[in-house]
């Protein structure tokens, strides 16, 4: 499994810096998939707006990063930038989004999650592949 982030940057001069993070490799002792469905519908874009500051007119909210260290949370939330894609070329297919960190706590941030499905593995290990015999 194998998901990248590049996260491009604007120094003084207006040149770009591009980074990329990388789920897979050797940083990691797993790795791994999660699921996650809010209790109320259309939550996504409610917490977008209150919790993480971020405008629904201008960005669709795309995805949400939990990050934990040191037991502190540290929730990054995804938009597509609406007005900077429809100014890219029609072969460009990537997606510029914007983040935004919300500021709650973990446990304010538990509270709107209906359930929460996470797995991690070994990196290597196909978890599609798995015969589960003590059913």
């Amino acid at each position: 499994m194998k998901t990248v982030t590049k996260n491009v940057r604007r120094n003084g001069t207006g040149e770009e810096k591009i980074s990329e993070t990388s789920f897979a490799g050797t940083k990691h002792d797993l790795y791994g998939y999660a699921a996650l469905d809010f209790i109320n519908p259309g939550t996504l874009d409610e917490f977008a707006q209150s919790f993480a500051g971020c405008n629904t007119t201008r960005f669709k909210p795309l995805a949400i990063r939990l990050f934990v260290k040191s037991g502190k949370p540290v929730i990054t939330l995804y938009a597509l930038d609406k007005a900077k894609k429809e100014q890219q070329p029609i072969n460009d297919d990537t997606i510029p989004v914007r983040k935004f960190k919300a500021i709650l706590s973990f446990d304010d941030f538990l509270k709107q999650i209906k359930q929460f499905d996470f797995t991690v593995m070994l990196n290597g290990v196909d978890v599609e592949k798995f015969l589960v015999m003590n059913k």
